[in-house]
């Protein structure tokens, strides 16, 4: 299938598509479309849109994937990091989070909901892999995608 005949396709069925060749550029263009969208059509600020990425979650190599990485040998040294990302972690038993170079554990639907609940006012996206690959081909629990799922949509009005 060819470039023009999948782009037919999708323009019968979204509104909005972008082709391009690298993950990095998907995932970039996906966060540019999403704050667009959180400051146009949820009235968020445009300084103060949120990205939220899964941890152990690979998006390549650029600026903003090591901003959303949770991989310290990918972080260290490479700052400052980029600001609107949200990280959510467990320590020792408590909920902390922090705001700029973040993400929610992977497979972790309550720390999810957490960080959602807190800050879904402000989130323009949640970005996550349906399988990890770089983390070791790890496939999350039953029903953690559909919960995920479930959840940006409770944040999206």
């Amino acid at each position: 299938m060819t470039s023009i005949q999948l782009a037919l396709i999708l323009s019968q069925c979204v509104s909005v598509s972008v082709c391009v060749s690298e993950a990095r550029v998907t995932v970039e263009t996906a966060i540019k479309i999403s704050r667009k969208w959180a400051a146009d059509v949820k009235g968020v600020p445009s300084h103060k849109t949120l990205v939220m990425s899964a941890c152990g979650c690979f998006h390549g190599r650029t600026m903003v994937p090591v901003t959303m990485s949770c991989d310290p040998g990918t972080t260290n040294g490479f700052g400052p990091h980029l600001p609107g990302f949200i990280k959510a972690r467990r320590c020792r038993h408590a909920l902390q989070l922090q705001l700029m170079i973040t993400q929610v554990p992977y497979n972790d639907p309550t720390l999810l909901q957490k960080a959602m609940e807190l800050y879904g006012d402000r989130l323009a996206c949640f970005i996550v892999e349906p399988i990890q690959g770089e983390a070791g081909v790890v496939v999350p629990d039953a029903g953690y995608l559909s919960t995920a799922s479930e959840l940006c949509k409770k944040v999206r009005n």
